[in-house]
């Protein structure tokens, strides 16, 4: 896990690095938020972005601009973390074919298929 997030200063147009938030999965403490940190060159409250934020070049105004729409309307920037999900495996036509699988049909079950099987070998 992440103990370093982006905190972005709209005034500055800069990324600070602060340390992350977890919000608590205790009832009492599920309504306490970000913290805000004063941003070190200007003082500002800087906006929490997530941990995967990458903020445009100082000098694109436009795009700062849009960012910071964005985050009034309630755009987020975080990427939730996804775990990594089990590969499905694929078999080829072919190698179906070779070793002697079929699509199942609408009237044939899973056991009609393994006892035709079985009786051809």
């Amino acid at each position: 896990m992440p103990t370093l997030s982006q905190h972005v200063c709209f005034d500055c147009h800069k990324v600070f690095k602060k340390p992350h938030f977890y919000p608590s999965p205790y009832a009492k403490d599920r309504d306490k938020k970000a913290p805000a940190y004063p941003c070190p060159d200007c003082g500002a409250d800087m906006t929490y972005m997530g941990y995967k934020f990458r903020a445009p070049k100082k000098e694109d105004v436009r795009a700062w601009k849009k960012i910071e729409d964005g985050v009034r309307t309630g755009t987020t920037w975080e990427i939730p973390t996804i775990r990594k999900q089990k590969p499905v495996l694929k078999i080829s036509p072919a190698l179906k074919a070779a070793l002697g699988i079929q699509k199942k049909s609408p009237n044939q079950s899973t056991t009609v298929q393994r006892a035709s099987r079985m009786a051809d070998r």
